[in-house]
């Protein structure tokens, strides 16, 4: 979304275009009707994630255009994409420049001129590649889901990519305060009567036994509690929202009591809900706070000018601009008295900071101010432990 080079000085996004855009891809969120952040953020990933692919595959087509194909013939790009056909005149100009390019002859005794090799690409950071799926990176883990046949116990295994778990909350039943979410997201059920597992290795409808556990979970955990799976009304009982969450994966749950787990995870921000049924309501989010306002970069940014290198559409972009006089926004990030590893509150265009303790509280089961606003998606990040 912003500029790649080092001179581009961000500016806040602005909420109607990317209404605009939003809209465009999923005609859902057309109007001004209550909508699900949980669908929002679904959709926000899956359309990151296509046009990556998309960048990727494009890029891997230039780089073969560039290339040249396996018989020497080279080709070049064109707007209208691989579905045109090469002509006769456009063969016949690229046998002549592969034959204008042939290596010259050498005389006898003199040694053959040395052409400069391209130095590889494979050391290059992924990050920096055309398309990265940076989706799949920080977002993606591995469920799988194992049935066990109780006759013959034969056990099938089939893996998932998910990027966000659901939780769903009961309106009754206590949770572990240290552990709410581990019995949840690691459920085991057992298939019987009408619902019986068809095993292929008996040929006939068994009893079986099927589970669900995490060979990985990404760095960037979501995770969905499901206050309105049973209708329209949405279940207000307490769930406990730890900062600090164990790591439920396979191998951090195989590992002995008396030793520490590999990694776990820190609450960033959450989504609470205020309302009491999906039609209707509001979202107000809370961030972590670990930013050390110091000054503003764009009060002391200098713009380098890179003018009458690489031809006229980087001379054309790359244009001198004015230098700032002072900041734009400078009732938002000039430094402000702000108290220690706060959080802000973001409701619309109001964002405010509050202490620990006062987010401690709202997520409390009895808190101190009265609300009706509840946590609805919350956001961990991987930590290593040591």
């Amino acid at each position: 979304m912003n500029s790649n080079s080092s001179d581009a000085i961000p500016e806040p996004y602005a909420a109607d275009p990317f209404l605009c855009a939003l809209r465009e891809v999923n005609s859902t969120f057309e109007g001004n009707r209550q909508q699900d952040a949980h669908e929002l953020l679904v959709c926000i990933l899956d359309n990151i994630r296509e046009t990556c692919r998309a960048l990727s595959s494009r890029a891997a087509r230039l780089q073969v255009h560039e290339n040249g194909d396996t018989n020497g013939l080279a080709r070049q790009p064109s707007l209208e994409g691989d579905n045109v056909k090469p002509t006769l005149s456009g063969l016949r100009k690229s046998w002549k420049r592969r034959r204008d390019t042939k290596a010259p002859e050498t005389l006898p005794g003199t040694q053959p001129p040395t052409t400069a090799t391209p130095p590889p690409e494979s050391n290059q950071d992924e990050s920096t590649r055309p398309g990265w799926d940076f989706v799949a990176e920080d977002f993606e883990g591995t469920m799988v889901v194992r049935t066990m046949c109780l006759e013959c116990e034969t056990v099938t295994k089939r893996t998932q990519a998910v990027c966000d778990i659901g939780v769903p909350v009961s309106e009754d039943g206590e949770e572990d305060e240290r552990e709410p979410f581990r019995s949840a997201c690691l459920s085991s059920e057992y298939l019987r009567d009408q619902n019986k597992y068809w095993c292929e290795r008996c040929l006939r409808y068994n009893e079986a036994r099927r589970s669900v556990a995490y060979e990985r979970l990404p760095r960037l955990l979501v995770l969905q509690l499901k206050r309105f799976s049973g209708g329209m009304e949405k279940i207000t009982r307490h769930a406990p929202t730890p900062l600090l969450l164990p790591c439920f994966c396979e191998p951090c749950t195989r590992k002995p009591s008396d030793q520490s787990p590999t990694h776990r995870y820190i609450l960033w921000a959450v989504i609470m809900h205020l309302g009491q049924t999906l039609s209707g309501g509001h979202y107000v989010a809370y961030v972590r706070d670990t930013a050390e306002y110091t000054k503003c970069e764009r009060e002391t940014a200098d713009i380098p000018n890179n003018v009458g290198s690489g031809g006229f559409m980087r001379t054309f972009f790359n244009r001198p601009r004015p230098q700032p006089t002072g900041c734009s926004a400078k009732n938002c990030c000039v430094p402000r008295p702000r108290p220690d590893s706060c959080w802000l509150a973001c409701d619309d265009e109001l964002v405010k900071p509050i202490s620990n303790e006062e987010f401690e509280d709202l997520l409390s089961a009895e808190p101190k101010m009265r609300s009706a606003a509840t946590p609805y998606l919350l956001f961990y990040v991987k930590s290593e432990v040591g």
